[in-house]
């Protein structure tokens, strides 16, 4: 048998083990395992690692590197949060696919780089994080977002600028005032907590006030001023507000590690489901891609579970393979 790494095998037991794999893989799975007691002892603690996953908060830190490790060396004396014994798998490094869910992508607190005339934090698909600014204000960042901080931060006014989307808990302070800058609108914040959409891919840019007040400023000079429990959808086409009373499931969802639409476009949920689990999708049926669903995932939900649902309510079929995914 062709020898192989150990990153395959990961893959190929974690397959096995969430009933992803076919029958012929199946086979020269068993057939790997049998043919040596170390096979048989890696596969036994694979199988370990998994059935002791746990699905902890999203707020607590873990070193990913200490946790890889750890594994290493064989040094695992209690059960580790399921991010510190899974994550290490889908680091570059190790090149593995084992982490598909809803609830694993939060990193430890990021700190903003010093001495730049912009200070960057990029959030890559498939990861959240959170850091804290100069003044004490926190932000929570979702995947594929970028956040910039100019040197001047604080000197005459907070002023930042974000692709993607965060929440934020602002600290007051009237001598400076804080200020979001997004590709077609400005949110000038007065202390409060607030959550902003704005990915390059959406026409729209949402804002959801819980708490405090907002103020709106389009680059056409268009304002509005918000209240708690708001959400706004500015149209960057149409250059216009909407306003929703209260704030929908689906808008602050993300926080917690849910996944909840209501009737989206296919095409639409395609691109959060890339961000959210890093992974590739084709659509083969393009007349799904205007199809509207409408689901709440909210225990954790895998991509396979969450495919496996959404295939029944759309009517298609699909093929994972690793972080490849087709849809027919």
């Amino acid at each position: 048998m062709e020898d192989k790494s150990k990153e395959y095998w990961l893959e190929i037991i974690y397959d096995s083990l969430s009933g992803n794999i076919t029958d012929e893989t199946q086979k020269e799975l068993d057939t790997w395992m049998l043919s040596s007691a170390k096979n048989q002892a890696f596969y036994n603690e694979i199988v370990e690692l998994y059935t002791l996953m746990d699905f902890s908060s999203p707020n607590e830190v873990f070193n990913a590197n200490a946790a890889y490790q750890q594994f290493l060396s064989r040094k695992h004396k209690t059960v580790y949060s399921f991010r510190q014994k899974v994550l290490p798998y889908i680091s570059v490094a190790a090149g593995l696919l084992i982490a598909f869910t809803l609830g694993n992508y939060w990193t430890k607190d990021q700190q903003l780089p010093t001495g730049h005339l912009v200070s960057t934090i990029t959030v890559e698909k498939g990861s959240k994080t959170k850091t804290v600014l100069q003044d004490g204000s926190v932000v929570w960042l979702n995947s594929d977002t970028e956040l910039e901080v100019a040197s001047d931060f604080g000197i005459s006014e907070r002023r930042i600028k974000i692709t993607g989307e965060a929440f934020f808990e602002v600290t007051h302070d009237d001598e400076a005032p804080f200020i979001v800058e997004t590709s077609g609108l400005d949110v000038q914040v007065h202390g409060t907590s607030f959550n902003v959409s704005c990915y390059p891919e959406q026409h729209d840019i949402r804002v959801t006030l819980v708490e405090g007040s907002v103020e709106l400023s389009s680059k056409n000079g268009k304002t509005f001023r918000m209240q708690p429990s708001q959400t706004v959808i500015y149209d960057a086409k149409e250059k216009s507000y909407t306003l929703i009373k209260g704030i929908p499931d689906y808008e602050l969802a993300w926080r917690e590690s849910k996944f909840i639409f209501k009737n989206k476009k296919f095409s639409e949920l395609t691109v959060e489901l890339e961000r959210i689990f890093d992974v590739q999708i084709q659509v083969n049926d393009k007349a799904l891609l205007n199809r509207k669903l409408t689901g709440d995932f909210i225990n954790n939900e895998g991509i396979a579970e969450i495919l496996e649902v959404m295939s029944s309510l759309g009517k298609f079929s699909y093929k994972i393979n690793g972080r490849q995914i087709e849809i027919f």
